[in-house]
């Protein structure tokens, strides 16, 4: 799962090609905060600026079932601060 950016002449909408680099894949979630925890839903600029923290979660399932006969899941999330978010 990629997605490229194709044009960011909106800072609001950019336009996004899919590109496929991996497979079973299940979950692919952000979450955004600002400096003191808080949620933030960045649906416009003036809120995308207060964000200093960036949550990934990605979440697999194995390609095949086991000899049991289950599919398992894995997941891992994690937690990026990017200095140059809570630059004003």
């Amino acid at each position: 799962m990629r997605g490229t950016t194709t044009d960011c002449n909106s800072l609001t909408a950019p336009t996004f090609t899919e590109q496929t680099i991996g497979t079973n894949f299940t979950t692919l979630a952000f979450s955004y905060f600002d400096a003191a925890g808080s949620s933030v839903s960045p649906t416009t600029l003036a809120l995308r600026s207060t964000i200093s923290r960036v949550d990934i979660n990605v979440g697999a399932e194995i390609s095949g079932a086991l000899s049991i006969g289950t599919v398992d899941n894995y997941g891992i999330t994690l937690s990026v601060y990017p200095r140059n978010l809570a630059v004003n």
